[in-house]
């Protein structure tokens, strides 16, 4: 009896807690079980001004969004009474307690009208046979409950996995080894592709998810997925790095000896699209050597001069400006020994 006592105790105090927050957000849903996202960030702003408060989403979605098991800490409960208007939850309960007594004895007065109608018709019914049913209609109702609360669960958490596959703007060719991180404290986890698409796992109460995604080869991009409006599967454009790729095409192309009219003509392209002033790095992945720099010059003979370390070449990063590339950061994947 205690138990269900402090259950409408605290179903009457999040109505309180509602009714405090609409009052500086008037355009909220009145229903403290239906605000999500944005909502419930204002609240947990409203709820640190007011009383110095802080509740996590997983607190929220926990104790103002679903059935539980037990009321939270009483200091949370005195912070949420003094949200509310009250100096604790001792002074709330207090207070509140004749409309509590009130739902006990509305309740009572229904079981008493009940059991009269039912003894006026079956008289020889045993009383006790009477409360015995009335308590495992009670029951049944329950489980009925409880089943439809798993069943929404599993509504829920059927559509958490998503499938992004990313596509060439240029070519429309699937793109893979992207660099993703989602962004703004999403739930969202990135499993790495194991085929032609990335697959992402969401916590089944986000609404959208902000993931942004690296490559060397393609510029730099931030994508925004409404997971309300998706199906499930994601294509998504990236648009290709030009001069990352040029440098790329050019280690690969016209690097066999003896071939020196193609070589220099190499030269002359690779001159034309650097700066004179640009910057350029070369990263080790060993421990002796850091990084080295290279002249211009320097680094259009290292790209002109046949050796298998072009074929491990890896454009890290390129800046440009006014049509010149004006630094470039790469590597050898496999270093020569």
């Amino acid at each position: 009896m205690e138990k269900e006592r402090s259950k409408i105790l605290f179903e009457k105090l999040k109505k309180c807690i509602a009714d405090t927050f609409l009052q500086e957000y008037s355009t909220s849903n009145p229903s403290i079980s239906d605000w999500k996202g944005i909502e419930i960030v204002y609240f947990q702003e409203h709820l640190l001004k007011k009383v110095k408060a802080n509740v996590s989403e997983k607190w929220f979605y926990t104790y103002f969004k679903s059935e539980f098991e037990k009321l939270p800490r009483i200091d949370m409960l005195n912070l949420l009474s003094q949200y509310a208007g009250y100096k604790s939850w001792a002074e709330f309960c207090d207070k509140n307690n004749e409309a509590i007594q009130h739902l006990s004895q509305k309740a009572q007065q229904t079981d008493i009208q009940d059991f009269d109608t039912y003894s006026n018709s079956q008289n020889n019914q045993d009383k006790k046979q009477f409360y015995q049913n009335k308590l495992i209609q009670r029951a049944f109702g329950l489980l009925v409950l409880t089943c439809i609360g798993i069943l929404v669960y599993i509504g829920y958490k059927k559509n958490t996995e998503y499938e992004l596959y990313f596509y060439d703007s240029d070519k429309k060719t699937l793109i893979k080894n992207l660099e993703l991180k989602p962004l703004f404290g999403s739930k969202a986890t990135i499993i790495s592709n194991k085929e032609a698409f990335y697959t992402i796992e969401t916590d089944f109460s986000d609404d959208s998810i902000v993931i942004s995604v690296n490559s060397n080869y393609y510029k730099a991009d931030t994508i925004k997925i409404n997971l309300s409006e998706s199906t499930g599967k994601e294509s998504i454009s990236l648009e290709p790095n030009d001069y990352a790729n040029i440098l790329y095409y050019y280690s690969k192309v016209y690097n066999k000896e003896g071939d020196s009219k193609k070589i220099e003509i190499k030269r002359k392209q690779l001159s034309n699209i650097i700066d004179g002033n640009a910057l350029i790095y070369q990263y080790f992945d060993n421990d002796d050597f850091g990084l080295e720099i290279y002249t211009k010059q320097q680094y259009i003979d290292f790209l002109t001069t046949p050796t298998t370390s072009l074929k491990n070449l890896e454009i890290i990063k390129t800046k440009t400006n006014k049509g010149k590339i004006v630094e470039i950061r790469f590597k050898i994947k496999e270093n020569e020994k």
